[in-house]
């Protein structure tokens, strides 16, 4: 994986013959900011381009760590942010 490539995250449940579930994101790929050193190769991470926020009734919480669940919590809000701007 390289900075500025643009991938989908499509993580989801299915139940064979049922029906599936599935939370899909865009993303793309850009520079981490760290306080580890990797020499001249630069740390990675994903940065969402969909501003969509997780329908929290697809999400059992109780299975999430604290870390987990404040992550959802700062992407919604930042998904409040982009998408307030747009109205």
């Amino acid at each position: 994986l390289e900075e500025g490539m643009y991938l989908s995250d499509e993580p989801g449940f299915y139940l064979d013959g049922k029906f599936g579930v599935r939370l899909e994101s865009d993303l793309v790929i850009v520079s981490a900011e760290t306080r580890f050193d990797w020499g001249a190769r630069p740390y990675l991470c994903f940065a969402y381009t969909t501003p969509v926020p997780f329908c929290r009734e697809l999400v059992d919480m109780s299975l999430l760590s604290p870390t987990e669940v404040r992550w959802i919590d700062n992407f919604h809000a930042e998904c409040r942010n982009v998408l307030t701007k747009e109205l």
